[in-house]
């Protein structure tokens, strides 16, 4: 009895032991979930600042295009496209720093009436000549940048290398409030010079784009889960919402030629409900046990007093034995899973009710069948051959173990189950007795689980692809394949709609490589009346965009698909905004804000493209120069604002008489330059008399009548695109000193009919 008591005590021991190591282990496992899911924050939130920072350059070096495209740009030009920029990067201003050496320093104090202190006159200055937006109240025109210690470093270093450069943190010039600084340089002419000497002499100021760090962090808060963020530019704190603890995530985020730390701390945090429970459940089985134990040990001490009353051992015993078979009774009928005796022969000797609930079979009509009508054709013979095994006394590799398997209900479905089996012997017949147990909700449950992982999954590595900047055509195929893997559609098509009931195809997967539709392709389309689909709106900005389809052979394993569809559609119209905020930003750079022609740097890079291709195919190639005859007296007599409005209509008229594949671009003030591919010179000297006629023809609204001359040169008379254009250039200049109102054409036998003055270069009288 002793030693019975000392078992039971180790087997308690025993099992307090295995709680207070589930509870702990269950405890670090929701410690390491906690700390992935921050170690994802982080993530997050570095892709955040570096999409914020990319957004934020292109805006200073969009707006660095528009000094790069003409030497002198005005109050109202500036404030103009500095506010669109503004709009789109989220930068807090945009000033233009003029580099103003000592012999300027009067003009520009006369040009902008602010005077300048007398201390540092004999070297340059950095003044900031225009801001934006332009307020009373936190105006800095007028200050000398170059003073500043925590802004001069970068400057410098942006003015040597051509390349944009952040300043470290610093407080801002008009409120004082913490934030940081990135300044590109602009230099004469538009192009970056080759050499350190020639970027210093060069240089005509800097594009500085500055941002309060507050900005940033409000940029960050819907994505933080209020977790404390700071971000450092090495020792330096730039911003902070809170200062993290010693476990915090770390990121390091590159931002022109500085390295930010962002540590992040806080967010998700572990949850010891689930420990807590396992600890529960863990003391509740210690005490059932200690419950049992102490019944078995009253049982036996009742056992060994009835063997002292061997007259009442059989009544006792007989008592027992029907107490036993009630509690059978009672665990059959009232035994939520089903349980199944069988023979030796596998044939069903009884059955509790849960078989009807679970397996979908009466309890009458099972008894007497084979226990094989439970399972599925392709398990019945290992069934056999195990039974008949198990009858001429073989070793059973079943008995008293849980095992799952597939079970067959009456009705014709599989389901997965966990059946234990235990044996024993009555009346001499060996008897097995089958717990079945349905796994269906907790394999469902756990299906659920994998496909939310997958789609959270695809879906970062979506927004990740468009956070890089990837072709929209890329995006949009990795959109289709991964919804139609999370929704185990056959096919997955990315439509871009339109009014008349159409659809345009940008992106699509088919699991069998091909589709019944291509991308670019033009189709008819109605959400609504495609059998064995599932589409979702795609909205951007509020308005309708398109919409994400997916197709199935069968309709009924699309069920649930719509939920999961609106998440990949809101990523789409994610991936269709950053596009189009890229190609905007894009087309600002590269056009004249004023006339809304290519500028001066997309027309070099253009001339360059089109005598490559002329070059190499042995294609014509002529280019015309054309200015406006006397359009400083239109400035000086009605004001710069009708100046504007007649370079306006001037571009109007032009780009209605230039053909298809043919490039016009504004290259100066009022000088315009006309790339004609495919073209001889004489039918581009034909040409540029049309263009000069549609300006005399009709006056200006105004005005009167305006006249403009124009010099044109072939690529026969010219080795390289800057000699071609010096060449149209100075066929102007001649056209100009020859009377005006005329074009001029480059030739080897025109120069011989100049002047040694006349072939020269000069500026227009």
């Amino acid at each position: 009895m002793r030693l019975r008591s000392t078992a039971a005590a180790a087997l308690l021991a025993a099992l307090l032991l295995l709680t207070v190591i589930a509870s702990v282990t269950v405890w670090g496992i929701e410690r390491r979930d906690a700390d992935d899911r921050r170690g994802r924050l982080a993530d997050r939130v570095a892709a955040r600042i570096e999409d914020f920072n990319a957004r934020m350059l292109l805006g200073v070096e969009g707006t660095q295009g528009l000094y790069a495209a003409s030497n002198e740009v005005s109050p109202v030009e500036f404030a103009r496209y500095a506010d669109n920029i503004l709009r789109e990067s989220g930068l807090t201003r945009i000033d233009w720093v003029e580099r103003v050496p000592p012999a300027r320093r009067h003009r520009w104090e006369r040009t902008n009436g602010i005077a300048l202190p007398d201390a540092g006159r004999d070297r340059d200055a950095y003044l900031v000549t225009f801001q934006a937006p332009d307020r009373l109240t936190h105006r800095v025109v007028g200050a000398d940048v170059r003073r500043s210690g925590d802004r001069w470093p970068a400057m410098r270093i942006a003015r040597d290398t051509g390349v944009s450069q952040s300043t470290g943190p610093l407080s801002l010039l008009d409120s004082l409030e913490p934030g940081f600084t990135v300044y590109s340089p602009v230099y004469a002419g538009g192009v970056t010079p080759d050499t350190d000497d020639e970027r210093r002499r060069l240089l005509l100021g800097f594009v500085a784009g500055v941002q309060r760090a507050d900005a940033l962090l409000r940029h960050l808060r819907e994505v933080t889960d209020g977790a404390r963020i700071t971000v450092r530019d090495g020792d330096r704190t730039l911003a902070s919402s809170g200062d993290p603890g010693p476990g915090a995530e770390t990121r390091s985020v590159a931002f022109t030629g500085r390295v930010w730390t962002i540590a992040i701390d806080g967010g998700p945090a572990p949850s010891p409900l689930t420990a807590l429970m396992t600890a529960l459940v863990g003391l509740v089985l210690c005490g059932a046990t200690a419950v049992v134990l102490a019944s078995t040990g009253r049982r036996e001490r009742y056992a060994q007093h009835l063997l002292d009353e061997r007259m009442t051992e059989r009544d006792r015993a007989e008592a027992a034995l029907l107490e036993s078979e009630e509690r059978h009774r009672l665990i059959m009928e009232t035994s939520a899973d089903p349980i199944i005796t069988m023979d030796e022969d596998g044939l069903v000797r009884s059955a509790n009710a849960a078989v009807r609930t679970v397996l979908r079979w009466e309890p009458t009509d099972l008894v007497g069948r084979n226990v094989d009508v439970l399972m599925p054709q392709s398990q019945r013979a290992l069934h056999a051959r195990q039974v008949a095994h198990r009858a001429v006394g073989g070793a059973s590799q079943v008995i008293g173990r849980a095992r799952e398997i597939r079970a067959l209900r009456g009705d014709g479905v599989q389901i997965p189950v966990v059946i234990a089996l235990s044996e024993s012997m009555v009346g001499g017949r060996l008897l097995f007795t089958g717990i079945i147990h349905d796994m269906t909700e907790q394999r469902a449950a756990e299906d659920a689980i994998r496909r939310s992982e997958r789609e959270q999954a695809a879906l970062l590595s979506i927004a990740t692809a468009v956070a890089a900047n990837e072709p929209e055509e890329v995006v949009f195929d990795r959109i289709a394949e991964a919804a139609a893997g999370i929704t185990g559609a056959r096919s997955a098509t990315i439509l871009r709609a339109d009014e008349l009931g159409f659809a345009q195809v940008l992106g699509g997967w088919s699991s069998d490589g091909g589709g019944a539709v291509r991308v670019g392709e033009r189709i008819a389309f109605d959400p609504d009346d495609v059998p064995g689909q599932v589409t979702s709106s795609i909205r951007v900005d509020g308005r309708p965009w398109g919409h994400l389809a997916v197709a199935c052979d069968d309709p009924a394993a699309l069920q649930g698909a719509a939920g999961r569809l609106e998440r990949f559609a809101a990523i789409t119209a994610l991936a269709v905004t950053s596009a189009e905020a890229r190609r905007s930003l894009a087309h600002l750079a590269a056009t004249d804000p004023l006339t809304g022609l290519w500028n001066k740097r997309m027309f070099a890079d253009r001339l360059e493209h089109e005598l490559a291709i002329a070059r190499r195919h042995g294609h014509p190639l002529t280019l015309a120069v054309l200015d406006l005859d006397h359009f400083k007296l239109v400035n000086d007599t009605h004001g710069h604002e009708v100046g504007d409005a007649v370079l306006v209509e001037v571009a109007r008229r032009l780009h209605d008489v230039i053909r298809e594949g043919e490039v016009l671009a504004r290259v100066g003030g009022e000088e315009f330059a006309w790339i004609l591919p495919r073209t001889e010179g004489i039918h581009g000297f034909q040409a540029a008399e049309r263009a000069r006629m549609s300006i005399a023809r009709e006056p200006f609204p105004g005005v009167g009548v305006l006249t403009m001359s124009a010099g044109v040169c072939d690529v026969a008379e010219a080795t390289g695109a800057d000699e071609l254009f010096r060449n149209a250039d100075a066929a102007l200049y001649w056209a100009k000193r020859s009377g005006r109102d005329r074009c001029f054409r480059y030739t080897r036998d025109a120069i011989d009919l100049l002047s040694v003055d006349e072939r020269g270069m000069g500026s227009e009288p």
